[in-house]
């Protein structure tokens, strides 16, 4: 018997790096994905998921404001997401890290890296409700 997919959710304003990102994760994982960060709020009010790769950087509402949303929100709020983006500077990362994700990662991601990302926050997750 197969043990059932992991869920993640994809959220990223650019077509092409859902559909890469979504390439990348599709065999070991179950992926939904969503442009904005208003769809990634009312995806998981109907959709279960184990981890949210979040873009830092949308129009509107961006991933800081989605990311507090979710940390807001009792129902969703200990699904650990990494947050994912193209800019790499130091102010950048720093104000990113001071949320406290699970993760970060540059766009575009390396394919082992973002696996073994992914992987390694589901693993620590497995484990801390273990305990």
């Amino acid at each position: 018997m197969s043990e059932e997919k992991k869920k993640i959710l994809l959220v990223d304003d650019s077509g092409i790096s859902l559909r890469s990102i979504k390439n990348m994760l599709d065999q070991e994982y179950e992926v939904g994905v969503v442009n904005s960060g208003i769809k990634c709020l009312a995806y998981l009010k109907q959709n279960p998921a184990d981890l949210i790769i979040l873009d830092y950087d949308m129009p509107d509402f961006d991933g800081m404001q989605t990311f507090e949303k979710i940390k807001s929100s009792e129902s969703i709020k200990d699904i650990p997401v990494l947050f994912l983006t193209g800019v790499n500077d130091r102010e950048h990362i720093g104000k990113a890290l001071g949320m406290h994700p699970a993760g970060y990662i540059l766009k575009p991601p390396d394919p082992v890296r973002l696996r073994a990302t992914v992987k390694e926050i589901l693993l620590k997750e497995e484990i801390a409700l273990k305990m």
